[in-house]
């Protein structure tokens, strides 16, 4: 958990993921790049082998293998038993939040997307180098919305998460208003607790899909059933 801007704060679930060791270290067991569409290194992506099953190419996170770019982008992702993978690489989004006060904030902008290398690999006990993982650069949106109680009134300082699989990311609602940037097309789940961390009361929780727009006027209702007022888009 670190600091954001705004006093957001920032949970980031790296399953797997390890510092790396150097990649011309025979440790290796993948190694490769993550870059983006110029070929320019994503620092700090994080990088995972997922375990794939070789009858049907079903991802099974057990047993995935990981490891974090270092700021050239170079990644080693090392102890891999034998087997077939799936390698997949991302980058967490830019600030954690921004002020619901921003009027800017919603912007056109652009983020790095997750991305797979275009077909499995099969690691057979010897290192696997040039694994490299390009990701696309893709359009972003904001989800700016409200936190209100049963009596329709704003609540404040309740902390809202939001994330994938992969990551999550955290601010706190002011005067019951919220606003997250730098989001990329997918679903994701929004969840409202009573304080950051593992020890926040869940006090409700929203899966959320962004298309090709913002999500402008989300509101949520606590404690009881989220209000389904559908948000307006721009």
């Amino acid at each position: 958990m670190r600091a954001g801007a705004g006093g957001a704060w920032v949970l980031l679930a790296c399953l797997a993921a390890v510092a790396s060791p150097p990649v011309t270290s025979s440790a290796c067991a993948i190694s490769g790049r993550v870059v983006d569409s110029r070929l320019n290194p994503a620092p700090h992506a994080v990088v995972h082998a997922l375990p794939v099953s070789t009858s049907a190419d079903i991802i099974d996170l057990r047993g995935s293998g990981g490891a974090v770019a270092d700021p050239w982008g170079r990644y080693c992702i090392a102890a891999l038993p034998p087997g077939r993978y799936k390698i997949r690489a991302w980058v967490h989004p830019g600030a954690a939040a921004a002020s619901p006060s921003c009027q800017n904030c919603c912007d056109p902008s652009s983020e790095l997307a997750p991305a797979f290398l275009p077909a499995p690999v099969s690691f057979a006990g010897r290192s696997l180098s040039g694994m490299d993982v390009r990701l696309p650069r893709v359009p972003a949106y904001c989800i700016r919305g409200e936190v209100r109680d049963g009596k329709g009134r704003p609540v404040e300082q309740v902390a809202l998460s939001i994330g994938q699989r992969w990551w999550s990311t955290g601010v706190f609602s002011q005067n019951g208003r919220f606003l997250i940037p730098h989001l990329v097309p997918g679903t994701y789940e929004l969840v409202v607790t009573s304080r950051p961390g593992p020890g926040g009361r869940i006090l409700a929780r929203r899966r959320i899909t962004i298309g090709n727009a913002n999500v402008i006027g989300l509101l949520i209702s606590i404690p009881g059933d989220i209000l389904e007022h559908p948000p307006s888009a721009r």
